[in-house]
């Protein structure tokens, strides 16, 4: 249980909640942006995108050691939360 924790715990940390939030980080540990444009709910290739790439394990190890992530989500429906996780 406390492996799953953890799991869970670096996988919210890897995208940003907010662009703020994201340039603070991206200052404070010398790091480029990785700005992802999406309609997590309406757009084929978003879809796509997210499924074979973004959330592939390669693409968090390589992210976390090099990027600062975020996600501006332009949904059609309303959602609670616009991060990837």
């Amino acid at each position: 249980m406390a492996f799953y924790f953890f799991v869970a715990t670096l996988q919210a940390q890897l995208w940003q909640e907010t662009f703020d939030g994201a340039i603070d980080q991206a200052n404070e540990e010398n790091k480029p942006i990785v700005l992802v444009f999406s309609g997590s709910d309406w757009c084929a290739p978003c879809i796509r995108l997210k499924r074979s790439i973004l959330e592939s394990d390669y693409f968090k190890t390589y992210a976390s050691a090099n990027y600062i992530l975020y996600n501006a989500d332009f949904p059609r429906k309303k959602k609670k939360s616009t991060s990837l996780r």
